[in-house]
Formats: structure tokens, C-alpha cells, sequence
């Protein structure tokens, strides 16, 4: 019975060179020359390159011993002996002859390895240009490319993987599966991201998402779409796929590539403000058998996060001892960042502690401002091309903002501007650059860069969220100083529609009414505010005020002062109509303090004391997602419940809904999940219909994963479902999707009932996979082996011998079909794991009907599909072999 289910996903690389034999040799010589190869293929490198070399020295006249110079020449590279290669295939190239062009390639080779990267490229491309019929040429156009990205040759990476007409842009064409024509894409799509064009680089990508690549390009794919996530600004994506990549990461065996994900998962959540679980992702790189570089940047961030400890003076100690010990190390720009960053903080809180004892007579503080303007500039210097060149010129504005150095202030930001990669943090430079050019009284550009930050980043919500307020307000401000009211109009227009109860919206009415001309700062603001409140201490705007002021510590980030105006706030207008959105700020406010047993407590007040505030439905998702992400599942479950209980009509109600599904399948209580689910399903009227479509797919699966004591009708409601589905108008990924899961629901009914008419379903649910001309080549894969599958299944319960050997025949005839391409439409390339899989099981069936000539003609070619099985394959050809003589005929 486990024979038909069992599915057999096997990657394997290994070196394999044809030895071409001369009939004539004499056997001795023939013989050498075999052990040789024999121990080279088998990875013994020593002694085959000692094998060579003997060879070439006794048999000197032999037609062998070019072939045997080569041979000899890779084994010294396979042991990183890449100057002996080097050497050795530079004296013989006359000696070449027909293998002129491997004698380049290995040459170029172990100038690549051994970091001659400039000189692997030259040596590449000539391979290419000379000749052009060499079975190498698509290697060594791809490692060409590959040689380049080493030296940072952006746009020559480009030229050579653009070109239509060129080595890779043909085979990609004629052969999309070559694991070069992968690597060719992998490259391509990584020069792009270089240049800062993620759409070409996410573009370069899409052939690769037809097929199913071995764990390392897997890993590879997913890293860059991750990279292509960030560029775009959707870092939820990008750490969704970076989680994805640790397990792929684990396939490929490399501890490096773990090291990597980690770290990369790490930044991410970093940037997500997840800061728990970015120290807990970096702590895995902390151990012995990680890289050194990946320990080291390890320690730099976990030093960095410690701030959440308050113990900034011994997270500068341990950034300058590691750059005092490692100045020139890959991760030295990140650590010239960070330290300046904690100096810049460290100055923040010395300005702090002074204003609150002024008039103590001490010694001089240390100067933590130009220390950290220091830092930021040793980046600049040391490190001009580096990725965080853009973040650390943005710090150094605010250094020099800080200082009242206005101008270079302005020269900073507007270098962050260009450097920086189109994000949250640009949109933040950009309204810098304004703000310094607001003090300059450049009015003009600086209202041209706050309406940019307006413009340019409104796909960004934290950018909308925390920017487009200010940004708006001190549009106004500069338009007046310009003297365009128009412009100032629209901003106030603006704020007036998007934010009507914004504390913004209030300050830009007051400015545009008074007609006044104000500074840019939030400091300055507050001073305003500040004569406002003085001058007329009973106005009815004063509550509306003093939450302005705490709102320009949001604005500066200052969450912990921004906290002590909303908790005095509170204290003073306890009937006030804006207290609820007081208390709402106040969560938020201790939400990115990183204060989050706080926040939670405080949602939930509010959730609980506003249950009709129009803010009330963001809380109560906030409460819910953070029990889900915390494993409470009962809690996620309810939370999530409240919500679209309590609020119908709210654009989360169905999502919540969903999520509560969800959250009762991670707690096994199926009932539960089943009603979420099924009532978003019946809810036409309310839900959308792509959350409709995603309850419709987890229903199915609940019904399939859930224990029931009358599992048949789970099935067969789960077949209803799943068929359902396949009737929508939906795209066609999705209608595929259905068919697959509608045919393993059949099959599962089968093996549960035991009742095998079912597994004709099966059969039809496949073949409808196949009769879509949208199928493609791995879908076509995957229903013709299962079609397969399920005929093996049935021929299990046939009893007359004659109907079972039917059955069986056509079964095979599916596993050949995949396995010599007649299963694809015009233009598809066939799967190259699927065509393995397809041959193991034709040789497997092909045995059990005693079919052993045939049998010994799959395992032959098996042979060259899983070299390193070569073994095995042998066993089973001599076991074929060895049943010849009483071989069925077909």
C-alpha cells in the first residue's frame, strides 16, 4: 500500500567527465588513466591529481595526456591549490588541442577562486567569444556574470544577461530548466536590485517560479524576492519569505546560508520594531560553527539592541572595541552607524539630565554630539558605497541640525535623499531636508519636498501615518512664508478631509487663519503652543492644544515624553469628547516605547471602556494579533470574535472573522473553525470575495485535517467545498489549486474508507489539471504522476491477474510520459524533479511487471539524471539483468 503514496524528491550534484577511450591503448595505460578519473569522480583529489601526474610522465607519447594535464588541473582545484592549476595549465596549453576550450575554463576558473576576479571574467569571456561551440559556453558566460558581481560590475552584469541575442538570453529561451539558465536569472535579478530597480529585479525572477529549483537556488529565489519585498517597502513579505528560507537554508546543509537567514530575518523584525525576537534571531548566529563575519555582526546588533536595557555606555565600550579590533571588517559601516547612534542618544540624554539640573555646578559632559557626528562621518569616508552610507548621512543631519549648522544639515539630508532606497526612512529625509531648508527661509524648495513626502510615499502606511499630518501642516507654513496662499490652502484642505480631528489639522487652521509665519521645528512648535496657552489659558482649543504638544514628541520620537503628556493630559479633562482618542495614543504611544505589557493593557481598557468609539475596532485587533502571535490561541480566538461580533460593518469584521478560524484550528477545536468559516462562506452580501475564497480553501482543509468519528462525511463535504471552488470565476492558480486539493481529498477518502470507486474521482479531478492549457509544466507534472498514483492504487484491489496488469501498464505509461516530456503542451520544459521522480517509479513498476529489459533501459538513463546513485541503479540493472531470461514481453 505505501508503495503508490510514496513520493520520492531526490536532488543530487555531482562531477561527472566522459572518458573518451582510445581502442588501441594499451591496457596498462588504459587502466592508469581509469583509476585515475575513477578516484578524481569519487572525490579522492590527492591521489588522482599524484595519478595524472604519474601518467603524464610514463605514458608520454599516450593521445590521453592532454585530457590527463586537464584532469590533473581540476584536481588541484578541487584541493584550493588554484596557483599550481594556474601554472600548470598556462605551461601546457599548447598541448590542448580539441580541449582548448576546457583548458580556458579551468584556467578561469581558479583565477575566480582564488579571488582573481577581474582577470576570471576577461578569461571567461574570451572562452565565449572563441568558442563558440564549446559544451562550456553557457557556464562560462553565467560565471563571467558571476566574476563581475564580485567587482561590483553592476552594469556589465546587465549587459550580459540582457542581451537578447547573447549566450544566456538563447539558452534561457531553448532550455529554461538548466541549472546555469537559473543561476543566469538568480544574477540578473540581483544586478537589477543593485541598480535600484526592484521591478526589474522581481521581473527577472518570474521564470523561476514555474519551477522547482534544488534547496540552494530555492533559498537564493527566496532571498531575493525578500530583498525585492524591502526595496518596495512591504517588509511584512519580505519576512514572511525570509522565515520561509530557513528551512531551505537547512536542506542545503550550508551553515553558512542558516547564518544568513537568521541575520536577515533578523534585520527585518528589526524593522518591524520587533525587538524580542530580532535579539532572540540574532542569538542563533552566536555559536561556534557560524562564520566569523556572521558572529561578529551578530554581537554588533544584540550590542545595539541592548538599549532595551538602558545600557547605552556599555554598548559604545563594546561597538569601539570591535571596530579598534576589526576596522576593516564587511560589517564596519553598520557598526560606525550604530555607534553613532548611541552617541547621538547619549547626547539626547546628557541634553536631557542638564535642563533638569541647571543650575548643578559639575565637570564638563562629555561632547557625545560630535563624537557621534564623527562616527557618521567615518562611514562617509571609509565606507562611500556602502548600504547605510543613506542612513548614516541621515543621521548626520540631525547632528548637524542639532548644533543649528542649518546648512550642512541641508547637505546631509538632501545626500540621504539620493542614497537611501525609496522607504520610510527617504520620506523622513526628504521632511528634513525641508525642515533645515524651512530655516534657511528656502521656502519655496521646502514646500516642494513636503509635498514629496505627500506624493511619493503614499503606498507607505507608516509613512501616512506618522509624516502626512506635519507634512501637510508644514506645507502651509512654508507656502504662507512663500507667499503662495493657494498652496497653503491646499494643505489645509487636505488635513481638513484626511485628518478632520488630527491635532495637526487644528495648528495648520489656527496658522492659516492668523496668517502667521512659523518656524519648522517640533521644539518650536511647542513654544508656540506654549505663548498660545499662556496668552489665553480658558481657550476652548487648549485641550486640543496641549495634545498637539504631546503629539511633537511622536513626531521626534520621543515616545516616553509623549506618554507623560498623554498621562497628564488624562489627568486634567476627564469628560473631554477627544479622551478616547487620548487613551487610543496613549496605547500606541506605549506600543512604540517597545512598552508592551503596557499597551496591551491599555488596548484592552479601551476596548472595554469604548466599545462604540470608531477607534475601538484598531484596538481590539491590536489585543487580538498579539495573543495570536504569542500562542494564546483560545484568547486570539475570542478577541478576534469581539471584534466582528461587535463591529459588522467595520472593513476588519470578515478578516477577524478568518483570523478566529484560524486561531481555532491552531487550538484543535474544530467546531469552532469550522463555524468561522462556513459563515464567511454564506455571507455574500458582507464578505469580500477573496476573503470568501480564502475561508472556502481553510473550511476544505479543516474538514480534511479535523478527527471526526464519521470521516466520509468530512470528505464528502470537503469534496463539495473544494468543487465548489473550481466553479468560481477565480484566477487560474487558484482553480488549479482546487482541482489538486479536490483530487488528494479523494484520495485520502479512499485510503480512510477503504471504498477505491472513489479513486476515480481522483483520476477525473487530475485530468482536469491536465485539460487546462494554463496547467503548467510542474502542474502537468504533478497530475500525470499522480493519475499514476492513483491507477496503481486501483490495480492494488483488482483480483483477476489480467485487470491488474492492465491497470499497471497504464500506471507506467503516466510515470514514461512524464519521464520522456510527452505530458507537456508546446513550448513547456520539462521538470527536472518531477522527471526523476516519474523515472524511479516507471523503473519501480517496470521491475514489478518484469519488464527488465525496460526496466534496465530507465535505470540507465536514471544513471545520468542521479549520477551519485549511480550504485544503486547499477545493483538494480545487474538484478534486471540477472532476470532476462524469464523477462515478460510487452
Amino acid at each position: 500500500m505505501a508503495s503508490w503514496r510514496r513520493c520520492i524528491l531526490i536532488l543530487f550534484f555531482s562531477l561527472q567527465m566522459a572518458l573518451e577511450l582510445v581502442a588501441a591503448a594499451p591496457p596498462d595505460e588504459q587502466r592508469a588513466f581509469e583509476s585515475a578519473v575513477k578516484n578524481l569522480n569519487s572525490g579522492f583529489y590527492e591521489p588522482a591529481e599524484k595519478d595524472f601526474r604519474e601518467f603524464v610522465q610514463t605514458y608520454t607519447n599516450s593521445t590521453q595526456v592532454p585530457e590527463a594535464i586537464l584532469l590533473q588541473a581540476e584536481a588541484q582545484v578541487k584541493q584550493t591549490n588554484y596557483s599550481a592549476a594556474i601554472e600548470l595549465l598556462r605551461l601546457r596549453q599548447n598541448l590542448a588541442g580539441t580541449n582548448s576550450d576546457q583548458y580556458l575554463f579551468w584556467l578561469a576558473l581558479a583565477h575566480f577562486q582564488k579571488g582573481e576576479y577581474a582577470v576570471a571574467a576577461d578569461s571567461f569571456a574570451k572562452l565565449v567569444k572563441d568558442f563558440p561551440a564549446s559544451s562550456r559556453r553557457l557556464e562560462a558566460a553565467i560565471r563571467e556574470a558571476t566574476a563581475r558581481r564580485q567587482l561590483s560590475q553592476w552594469p556589465a552584469v546587465l549587459a550580459l544577461l540582457r542581451q537578447t541575442n547573447g549566450v544566456f538570453q538563447s539558452a534561457a529561451r531553448t532550455n529554461a530548466g538548466d541549472k546555469y539558465v537559473v543561476q543566469g536569472y538568480l544574477l540578473l535579478s540581483e544586478a537589477e536590485l543593485a541598480q535600484q530597480d526592484a521591478g526589474a529585479a522581481e521581473r527577472a525572477l518570474q521564470p523561476l517560479s514555474k519551477l522547482l529549483l534544488p534547496p540552494g537556488p530555492t533559498w537564493q529565489w527566496n532571498y531575493l524576492q525578500a530583498r525585492i519585498k524591502l526595496a518596495q517597502g512591504k517588509t511584512e513579505e519580505a519576512l514572511i519569505r525570509a522565515t520561509n528560507m530557513l528551512a531551505q537554508a537547512s536542506e542545503t546543509g550550508q551553515l553558512s546560508l542558516r547564518a544568513d537567514t537568521f541575520a536577515f530575518q533578523a534585520s527585518i523584525l528589526e524593522l518591524l520594531g520587533r525587538v524580542a525576537d530580532a535579539v532572540a534571531a540574532y542569538t542563533n548566529n552566536l555559536v561556534g560553527a557560524i562564520p566569523a563575519e556572521r558572529q561578529r555582526q551578530a554581537l554588533l546588533k544584540i550590542t545595539e539592541l541592548s538599549l532595551a536595557r538602558n545600557e547605552i555606555a556599555d554598548a559604545v565600550s563594546m561597538l569601539n572595541r570591535f571596530l579598534n579590533q576589526y576596522p576593516t571588517a564587511a560589517s564596519a559601516d553598520l557598526a560606525w552607524l550604530t555607534l553613532g547612534e548611541l552617541q547621538l542618544r547619549q547626547h539626547v540624554a546628557g541634553a536631557e539630565a542638564n535642563r533638569t539640573s541647571a543650575t548643578t555646578n559639575g565637570p564638563a559632559a562629555t561632547n557625545f554630539l560630535q563624537q557621534a557626528q564623527a562616527s557618521f562621518e567615518a562611514l562617509a569616508k571609509g565606507f562611500p558605497q556602502s548600504p547605510f552610507f543613506g542612513k548614516g548621512q541621515l543621521n548626520l543631519g540631525w547632528c548637524f541640525w542639532l548644533q543649528n549648522r542649518f546648512a550642512d544639515s541641508e547637505r546631509a539630508f538632501a545626500a540621504a535623499v539620493q542614497r537611501l532606497p525609496v522607504s520610510a526612512e527617504q520620506a523622513t529625509a526628504y521632511f528634513k531636508l525641508a525642515d533645515a531648508q524651512l530655516q534657511l527661509k528656502n521656502f519655496t524648495n521646502a514646500l516642494a519636498n513636503y509635498n514629496v513626502v505627500v506624493e511619493k510615499f503614499s503606498s507607505f502606511p507608516e509613512v501616512k501615518t506618522n509624516l502626512f499630518e506635519p507634512a501637510l501642516y508644514q506645507s502651509a507654513r512654508a507656502a504662507l512664508a512663500a507667499g503662495q496662499p493657494g498652496a497653503a490652502t491646499n494643505a489645509v484642505a487636505r488635513l481638513l478631509a484626511w485628518y478632520p480631528k488630527g491635532f495637526h489639522t487644528e495648528r495648520a487652521a489656527l496658522l492659516a487663519g492668523q496668517q502667521v509665519s512659523q518656524q519648522g521645528m517640533p521644539a518650536e512648535a511647542r513654544k508656540i503652543f506654549s505663548e498660545l496657552i499662556a496668552a489665553a489659558p480658558g481657550a476652548d482649543l487648549l485641550p486640543q492644544v496641549r495634545l498637539a504638544i504631546a503629539r511633537t514628541f511622536e513626531e521626534e520620537e520621543k515616545w516616553s515624553q509623549a506618554i507623560g503628556e498623554y498621562d497628564g493630559w488624562l489627568s486634567a479633562y476627564t469628560n473631554h469628547e477627544a479622551r478616547a482618542a487620548a487613551l487610543y495614543y496613549q496605547a500606541r504611544a506605549n506600543f512604540f516605547d517597545h512598552r508592551y505589557t503596557n499597551a496591551l493593557a491599555l488596548f484592552t481598557n479601551f476596548v472595554a471602556r469604548f466599545p462604540t468609539n470608531e477607534l475601538t475596532p484598531l484596538a481590539q485587533w491590536w489585543v487580538a494579533d498579539y495573543h495570536f502571535q504569542h500562542g494564546d490561541f483560545p484568547r486570539a480566538e475570542n478577541e478576534f470574535q469581539q471584534l466582528f461580533q461587535n463591529w459588522p460593518a467595520s472593513e476588519l469584521a470578515c478578516q477577524a472573522r478568518l483570523m478566529a478560524g484560524r486561531a481555532a484550528v491552531a487550538s484543535v477545536v474544530w467546531t469552532d473553525a469550522m463555524l468561522h468559516f462556513t459563515n464567511l462562506i454564506s455571507d455574500l452580501q458582507h464578505c469580500p470575495p477573496d476573503v470568501r475564497l480564502q475561508a472556502m480553501f481553510a473550511y476544505g482543509d479543516t474538514l480534511m485535517l479535523k478527527d471526526s468519528a464519521n470521516k466520509a462525511a468530512d470528505y464528502e463535504e470537503a469534496v463539495r467545498v473544494f468543487s465548489a471552488i473550481c466553479q468560481l470565476p477565480a484566477t487560474n492558480r487558484q482553480i488549479e489549486l482546487a482541482w489538486g486539493e479536490l483530487a488528494n481529498c479523494y484520495l485520502q477518502w479512499a485510503q480512510s474508507s477503504g471504498e477505491y470507486s472513489l479513486l476515480t474521482n481522483a483520476l477525473n479531478a487530475f485530468q482536469r489539471v491536465l485539460d487546462s492549457p494554463s496547467a503548467d509544466a510542474t502542474a502537468r507534472s504533478i497530475a500525470t504522476v499522480g493519475i499514476g498514483v492513483v491507477l496503481e492504487a486501483q490495480a492494488e484491489h483488482k483480483t483477476a491477474p489480467d485487470e491488474q496488469t492492465a491497470l499497471l501498464k497504464l500506471a507506467l505509461d503516466n510515470y514514461l510520459r512524464v519521464f520522456n516530456g510527452g505530458h507537456l503542451l508546446k513550448g513547456q520544459e520539462p521538470n527536472l524533479s518531477w522527471t526523476k521522480r516519474a523515472g524511479l517509479d516507471a523503473g519501480r513498476l517496470a521491475e514489478k511487471l518484469q519488464w527488465w529489459s525496460q526496466a534496465i533501459n530507465v535505470y540507465q538513463r536514471l544513471k545520468e539524471l542521479l549520477p551519485a546513485l549511480s550504485a544503486s541503479f547499477d545493483n538494480r540493472i545487474r538484478k534486471a539483468q540477472e532476470h532476462l531470461p524469464t523477462a515478460k514481453l510487452d
